[in-house]
């Protein structure tokens, strides 16, 4: 006897690690998006950058906040397109382990730029980040942390 062999949906809902505006429900709606979940989480190993849209990068000592969602690829598709087309940004889907409040430690995906022109922050972008992250509870260290991009 032989088994057919299972194949993914071909919209199954990824966890995916979301650090940037992205964490904001208002401007996931824009495009259309409605994620399944939300779990507030940490990256570690990793720092935000935001010059001028966010965009992680490895740090030893660093440590990232964001939330877990779970999206359908063709909604992350979307996301993506919209970063490239209208933020200026090419993010490409990287593996990562974050912790999760009352869950642990979870293997998700997450969206870094291998390289992005470097420009200053607009304040209302970092805004997009800052007021769901107050909301969130993220640590206020980490809120001032994101400010701080307004002024490098």
């Amino acid at each position: 006897m032989t088994t057919k062999p299972r194949v993914a949906r071909s919209d199954a809902a990824p966890d995916v690690f979301f650090y940037g505006s992205f964490i904001n429900p208002a401007v996931l709606r824009q495009e259309g998006v409605e994620p399944e979940s939300k779990r507030l989480s940490m990256l570690p190993g990793y720092d935000i950058t935001i010059r001028p849209i966010a965009n992680l990068v490895p740090s030893p000592t660093g440590v990232v906040f964001g939330v877990v969602s779970a999206v359908s690829h063709s909604s992350l598709a979307r996301l993506y397109d919209h970063a490239e087309r209208v933020l200026g940004g090419s993010y490409l889907a990287q593996p990562v382990t974050v912790f999760v409040a009352d869950v642990g430690l979870c293997p998700v995906l997450t969206y870094i730029a291998p390289s992005l022109a470097a420009a200053p922050a607009r304040a209302d972008y970092v805004a997009r980040i800052v007021e769901p992250g107050e909301a969130l509870g993220f640590p206020e260290w980490y809120l001032a942390h994101l400010k701080a991009n307004l002024q490098s």
